[in-house]
């Protein structure tokens, strides 16, 4: 229990009566319920553009993430990366580049982990 006594749902469930109409639609555009009418992604999609992530991707890992109660440093253990290498948290902050094993590592990590549709 939090010393506020509300639990970080009750918190949500808050600020989600408060949030504007368009803060709404921008929180439901991040986590992935696109209402642009774009394509579900599919396995054959790429996930990233050379050594950069493409926005999809990068939007269907955080929520794969949010699923499973998980964080950047989470995953980047996962992957297999040492403790305190920040290249993913760049990739998602910066679009910064990564190494083409971490790419394919990352691409494996969403076949099996990340809901279909996203």
């Amino acid at each position: 229990m939090k010393k506020d006594g509300r639990t970080r749902l009750e918190k949500l469930q808050r600020s989600w009566t408060k949030a504007s109409g368009e803060e709404r639609r921008q929180f439901l555009e991040w986590i992935g319920h696109r209402s642009s009418g774009e394509a579900p992604a599919t396995a054959a999609d790429p996930i990233a553009s050379g050594r950069y992530l493409t926005p999809r991707t990068i939007s269907r890992v955080r929520i794969a993430l949010a699923q499973r109660s998980m964080t950047l440093a989470d995953l980047s253990t996962e992957l297999g990366l040492r403790p305190g290498d920040l290249s993913l948290a760049r990739a998602f902050a910066r679009n910064a580049s990564l190494r083409l094993r971490l790419i394919e590592a990352l691409q494996q990590w969403l076949e099996d982990h990340a809901t279909d549709g996203i």
